[in-house]
């Protein structure tokens, strides 16, 4: 299942603009894989099947990937605030994306923040954080801001 999912997501990635190293097709494929196990426990996503969390989580997500990382090109050193992450979307997905760039994740449901810090520290991700908190008693100011609803 590993690889069909890696195949779909490359020709994902491929359909949307983007050049995704094979190691952050790895990744993705790894995060999908936490995210159904996890889910089947703590019902993070309303998604059961992984072919329903690829199409409508994760290709969701990707089609943000490219629009962010041109204005970045333009203007470096920008910070991404992804506000109700819920399981990391799109948060995750723009960490293992941009690299270089800082992705900052909230979340006011502590099992949710849970699971992320979790797929944080699997993937190997030391470009993201995740904070259990509401957005309005978040101080800090960030350069772009996701939400998904």
């Amino acid at each position: 299942m590993q690889a069909s999912v890696q195949t779909s997501i490359t020709a994902a990635a491929h359909t949307l603009g983007l050049e995704l190293s094979a190691a952050q097709i790895q990744s993705l494929a790894s995060y999908l894989a936490l995210l159904h196990k996890w889910n089947a426990a703590y019902n993070l996503s309303a998604f059961k099947s992984i072919d329903d969390m690829l199409v409508k989580h994760l290709f969701d997500c990707l089609a943000v990937v490219q629009p962010i990382a041109k204005r970045i090109a333009h203007y470096p050193s920008q910070t991404i605030l992804d506000v109700g992450t819920g399981a990391g979307l799109p948060g995750i997905v723009l960490a293992v994306c941009l690299p270089q760039v800082q992705v900052t994740m909230l979340d006011a449901v502590q099992k949710k923040i849970t699971f992320v810090r979790q797929a944080i520290g699997t993937l190997g991700l030391t470009n993201a954080q995740a904070h259990g908190t509401r957005i309005q008693d978040w101080t800090h100011t960030h350069s772009i801001v996701t939400a998904r609803a």
